[in-house]
């Protein structure tokens, strides 16, 4: 049902991009969720989101008992662009998800960070939790969360 849900607030043809995994996988990149909750997982790059131009971030995830929202982002090295591909989605899905009012989290899963790269991440953060009200995290080739 949760699927179903997301799907119609979406305005998503076809089930193919929705599933309850709790895993998003992607060139040794995972990010896992441990919950007994019920979840859907959206494939958004390249599946809900075809566009080549526009940027999106890889999987959107909906823990339906806590109707909570989870971007997801796997990348190699450039966590600037991860975090302008979450903020991107976020800003297409929320009007579509507003009458539900869900709460967001981020997760960029990267296979590295020039340490350079590290004080612009915290800036870009920083301002993310400031002007939309939500966290982004990001870890090294794995993370797990539990909920």
């Amino acid at each position: 049902m949760c699927c179903n849900e997301l799907k119609d607030l979406l305005a998503a043809s076809g089930h193919e991009c929705f599933d309850h995994s709790n895993v998003a996988k992607e060139n040794g990149k995972e990010f896992r969720i441990k919950t007994l909750k019920k979840l859907c997982r959206v494939k958004n790059d390249g599946c809900l989101n075809k566009s080549q131009a526009e940027k999106k971030c890889d999987f959107i995830f909906k823990i339906c008992d806590t109707n909570e929202i989870i971007l997801v982002e796997l990348k190699g090295e450039d966590v600037e662009l991860a975090v302008t591909q979450i903020r991107a989605t976020y800003n297409k899905i929320y009007s579509s998800l507003k009458s539900v009012n869900p709460s967001y989290k981020g997760f960029i899963i990267s296979s590295s960070v020039p340490a350079a790269a590290e004080q612009k991440f915290r800036q870009l953060k920083e301002k993310c939790r400031k002007d939309l009200k939500f966290n982004i995290d990001k870890k090294h080739f794995k993370c797990e969360i539990s909920i």
